[in-house]
């Protein structure tokens, strides 16, 4: 193990001593900003991203050796929004699946949650520290300051995650993806859980074969080619739920606020009790809850819910919306004309929608 597990540190991995297990969950929020100007930005967003000037979904060209970064599925909505954010900035800074670096995230600490040692301060009985596990002569070698404060810390996210891509760069990645993690830790099954959890991580299918271009929404044969849609996609009509129990038109509306907006809290589609009298489109796989803040949410926060509300109604023609609830107000576009209005107050902050937008479509 030249990395940072001794012999010994993969045996006991391999019994399932170092695993860990998901969690997540929406908490919450209790802030209000007004919407007016966040509305402006949200249309001034929607149009920069969709019709020129906005490049998060531009497409690498294959012969530059970077990695096209795959659309995050439901699962990696567990992972904690600061790391998620790291990965997907250390994938695209280094050319590394981001979804790669989270399978070894998790694998190795959960994400920075675990409490064994090693993993917030000191070391193992390896001597690996940090949430993504560094003995200190490779940290020295490979160690960046991914946060400009002057300092490589191994135990910040914010350096360790950077880190871990530069090192997985320097070994074989992206052209040869297993050369690269076997060389993070020299053991197949250790390849073989990165590349599990990876695959979990990514929506559609992800391949490390080849150059390792992993499929995106933007750049594949066509939206449906891996089960996404790009922005800028008319969204079909049709009742039948599909996969994750919820419709096409749905999961158009999903993968496109997923893509333009990054959605920090997770996204909740398919419940099979809706909560309200009839159950409302959450059974029906027609409704989705996009959550903004855990928590209190910054202004920042609210303001992204704004701006989430006023693309789905710049847009809702072509999205196929039925109706948008946020803040204690609802909007129809069959009653657009009327603006939003002020709901009933169903005595929670969680219940009365400020904490998340929900959009619901129709069939």
């Amino acid at each position: 193990m030249r990395h940072h597990a001794s012999r010994v540190a993969a045996f006991l991995r391999s019994r399932g001593a170092l695993r860990f297990s998901d969690g997540g969950a929406f908490s919450p929020a209790t802030a209000v900003i007004g919407g007016g100007l966040a509305f402006v930005i949200g249309f001034v967003l929607m149009v920069t991203l969709l019709f020129g000037g906005g490049t998060a979904n531009a497409c690498p060209n294959p012969s530059e050796g970077t990695a096209n970064q795959p659309q995050a599925s439901e699962q990696a909505n567990s992972i904690p929004s600061n790391y998620l954010r790291l990965y997907q900035q250390a994938g695209q800074k280094y050319g590394i699946p981001w979804n790669v670096l989270a399978g070894i995230g998790k694998v190795e600490t959960d994400h920075g949650t675990s409490d064994l040692p090693g993993v917030k301060s000191g070391e193992n009985y390896a001597g690996a520290g940090g949430p993504m596990q560094f003995l200190q002569p490779t940290w020295d070698s490979y160690g960046v300051d991914g946060n400009g404060d002057g300092r490589k810390d191994r135990y910040d996210p914010e350096d360790a995650i950077p880190g871990a891509a530069n090192y997985l760069k320097a070994s074989g990645a992206p052209g040869d993806i297993r050369k690269a993690i076997f060389a993070y830790n020299h053991a197949d099954w250790y390849v073989d859980d990165v590349l599990e959890w990876a695959k979990k991580y990514a929506d559609g299918d992800f391949s490390v074969g080849g150059d390792n271009m992993a499929g995106s929404a933007a750049c594949g044969s066509g939206p449906q080619a891996a089960g996404n849609y790009p922005p800028g996609t008319e969204c079909p009509a049709g009742a039948a739920m599909g996969a994750e129990n919820i419709t096409d038109r749905m999961r158009c509306v999903r993968d496109q606020i997923k893509t333009l907006f990054k959605v920090p809290r997770g996204i909740g589609c398919y419940r099979s009790n809706g909560g309200i009298p009839g159950g409302g489109e959450h059974p029906l796989g027609r409704a989705c809850d996009f959550m903004i803040s855990s928590g209190a949410p910054t202004a920042e926060e609210a303001q992204l819910g704004n701006e989430i509300a006023a693309w789905a109604q710049a847009n809702a023609k072509k999205l196929g919306i039925y109706y948008i609830i946020y803040r204690q107000r609802i909007w129809n576009p069959s009653r657009a004309d009327e603006g939003w209005r002020l709901m009933e107050d169903r005595g929670s902050i969680t219940q009365n929608h400020f904490d998340h937008v929900h959009i619901s479509v129709d069939p």
